[in-house]
């Protein structure tokens, strides 16, 4: 993930990027990209030296780079509907530094969810595998209140309430992210 606009920062995100590529075997050949970060010297040095091309929007011509920019809008306008359910079912705990988890789901949603014209979800086209929805069988609501399996319940006890918050993105997608309303914490969790 990216975490600042700095060209280190962004170069350091390309080559992430990059090896996630490779995983898949997929060779990026070439980038199309905004101004700003990836005009500088760094960025165009390390596509550069990668082999690979680069072309650019016009400044304020987002249009020019439609696709890319109408599934950012897609992923964000996801997250925004998660989050504006959330604040109305559960107010009393909702929070809006959830944002980030909120966006993690939306985009896990976004690339997991076959397309109505090919059948095919994104993830499947850019892998070239076949995932029959499997991640998507496994999804659960995201923001809304859940349980976590405790020794506890078999001895008729009662346990602290949790919600979930998507998946772990270092964990299988059966593993889900959830917000222990004590603590505060959100930890993933297999047993919801």
């Amino acid at each position: 993930y990216e975490v600042s606009f700095t060209a280190a920062e962004t170069v350091s995100a390309k080559r992430l990027f990059e090896k996630e590529m490779g995983r898949a075997q997929i060779k990026v050949k070439e980038c199309r990209m905004d101004n700003g970060v990836f005009k500088a010297a760094s960025f165009l040095e390390a596509v550069e030296n990668s082999g690979q091309k680069i072309t650019f929007s016009g400044v304020g011509a987002q249009f020019q780079n439609g696709v890319a920019e109408r599934s950012i809008k897609t992923v964000v306008e996801k997250a925004r509907t998660m989050m504006v359910h959330a604040a109305i079912h559960w107010p009393e705990h909702f929070n809006m530094n959830l944002w980030p988890f909120a966006m993690d789901h939306a985009t896990f949603l976004y690339n997991h969810i076959p397309s109505m014209n090919s059948g095919r979800a994104p993830i499947e086209v850019l892998t070239g595998l076949f995932m029959n929805c499997k991640a998507m069988r496994r999804a659960r609501a995201w923001g809304c209140p859940a349980y976590v399996l405790d020794p506890r319940l078999q001895n008729g006890k009662r346990i602290p309430k949790f919600e979930h918050w998507g998946f772990s993105a270092r964990h299988s997608s059966s593993v889900g992210l959830v917000h222990n309303l004590r603590t505060g914490d959100v930890g993933p969790q297999w047993h919801v």
